[in-house]
């Protein structure tokens, strides 16, 4: 994770976080363990809690064992989670890194005095606007309105993750398969361009007339979730938003409907109906239950509707690159808010507008592998200490041309072979590169002073006259600058 490998590098120069304790309530795993090293880095006392049924326990004993008090586990039951994030407030933090405003919730029910933090979700932004609006007295930058994260997570990141999710829970091939994605924010636009791409046919239901007409424009069939369910083979709600596949919805679904969420709250699939109209349940492996129900249908869900690509054996949730990059936000917005709490306002905010600019421009050179913006001024410099040319020709101001690229139409002494003069073919642009040794070492190797051979489209007698006139005026002025070194 190269941005956030340099980060941590300047924090430990810099300590921007000495003195300070950070709360985290976060999803735990390998990606987030940098994250959190990196504030570590930086000076931060970090306590952190996973996320409900999405902790890795063999990240949280790495963490453990480098000084980060990471708690919670993977199969902790929903009270036994609301209990270990209680727990990290209890020990009251300086700054928040939340993830769904639960850390927010809790510091402002039990009054403790935070300078402010970062929210990664657009789940915990509804809230900071919602049930808590106007009771949030200290600054919390949210990386989800960053459009670097739109595009790089969520849109790319979560639309391949969900993807992969999809194949490796169920070992099924998308091609063919009608999927349904509820909701089209910039999730649901890379989770429905990435089914598609890999050969779905797939509807978009959203509430949002605009959201609707973009997704029709894109090429999707829309319409409302009880319309389209009856339809699909495979649903995927990423909306934010609770029970967006209600009762209504779930009586009109097909028997052998699959359910996924990728969504941050297990709350978009209404699980609870699912669980009082079965009969009976069978556990189709880890992250798959099936669900036989009294009118003798079935329903597949995924992960007791948790987030499908944090779910089942091996999970790998989104790709390094694009946490690289989210994590680099939420790593800089921290320092932000240590820095500047006073200067930033109450609430929820954007990221600034000056760590996504710098971000962006860092990002898009680790991303090209170090071929990005500081690399092509290299290349140019390479270029022109080459002595590239951009077109033929036969003079320069240091006198003729030099050592031309390729040497098939030349005879050993210099000369042009028998029955190739005046038919050259040449192309109206090409390429020479100058000989790079001394310029008496060049003059008197007659061995590697060849007449020109440019390659052209050019055609005909016109053409096959010039370049022979050219490449004997090259051979006079040749004769002419060898008598003239050896005098």
């Amino acid at each position: 994770m190269a941005l956030l490998g340099a980060i941590g590098r300047e924090f430990f120069e810099t300590r921007p976080f000495d003195g300070l304790l950070i709360g985290v309530s976060l999803h735990l795993e390998a990606k987030t363990a940098v994250l959190l090293e990196t504030l570590q880095r930086g000076g931060a006392t970090v306590v952190a809690a996973g996320n409900y049924g999405t902790t890795q326990d063999d990240v949280a004993i790495y963490l453990r064992d480098r000084g980060i008090d990471a708690r919670g586990s993977r199969f902790d039951d929903l009270d036994t989670h609301l209990g270990v994030v209680s727990s990290v407030v209890a020990e009251k933090p300086d700054m928040l890194l939340d993830n769904g405003a639960d850390l927010v919730g809790l510091v402002l029910e039990n009054g403790v005095d935070v300078i402010g933090g970062t929210e990664e979700t657009t789940s915990g932004h509804n809230r900071l606007d919602g049930e808590f609006r106007d009771r949030v007295g200290f600054p919390m930058i949210v990386i989800n309105d960053s459009p670097l994260k739109a595009l790089a997570e969520n849109k790319h990141a979560v639309g391949q993750s969900v993807y992969e999710s999809f194949c490796r829970l169920t070992n099924l091939m998308p091609q063919g398969k009608r999927f349904l994605v509820v909701g089209y924010g910039w999730c649901g636009r890379g989770v429905a361009h990435y089914a598609r791409a890999n050969g779905a046919h797939v509807s978009v239901a959203d509430d949002d007339a605009i959201k609707s007409m973009e997704a029709a424009l894109d090429g999707f069939h829309v319409g409302s979730v009880h319309e389209l369910i009856s339809d699909a083979d495979v649903v995927i709600t990423v909306t934010g938003a609770e029970n967006a596949v209600d009762a209504e919805a779930l009586a009109r679904a097909p028997s052998g409907v699959l359910l996924a969420n990728a969504g941050h709250f297990p709350i978009e699939i209404d699980v609870a109906h699912i669980k009082a109209s079965a009969e009976d349940q069978i556990e189709m492996g880890e992250a798959i239950t099936r669900y036989l129900l009294a009118d003798g249908r079935i329903i597949d869900l995924v992960a007791e509707g948790r987030m499908m690509n944090l779910a089942g054996p091996f999970p790998k949730g989104n790709t390094i690159e694009s946490m690289d990059l989210g994590f680099a936000m939420q790593a800089r917005s921290l320092e932000r808010v240590a820095l500047h709490h006073n200067d930033l306002p109450p609430g929820a905010q954007p990221v600034p507008d000056d760590i996504n600019r710098s971000l962006a421009l860092a990002f898009v050179d680790a991303m090209q592998g170090g071929r990005g913006t500081r690399s092509l001024i290299r290349v140019e410099q390479q270029r022109r200490s080459l002595r590239v040319l951009s077109r033929w020709t036969t003079e320069t101001d240091h006198g003729p041309a030099k050592r031309a690229l390729g040497e098939e139409a030349h005879g050993p002494s210099g000369s042009i072979r028998s029955g190739t003069r005046g038919r050259v073919s040449a192309r109206s642009r090409s390429v020479f590169l100058y000989d790079s040794r001394p310029e008496e070492a060049r003059w008197n190797s007659r061995s590697t002073l060849n007449c020109p051979r440019p390659i052209s489209s050019g055609r005909g007698p016109g053409t096959r006259r010039s370049l022979a006139r050219s490449c004997n005026r090259w051979r006079r002025s040749l004769r002419s600058r060898r008598q003239t070194v050896r005098s």
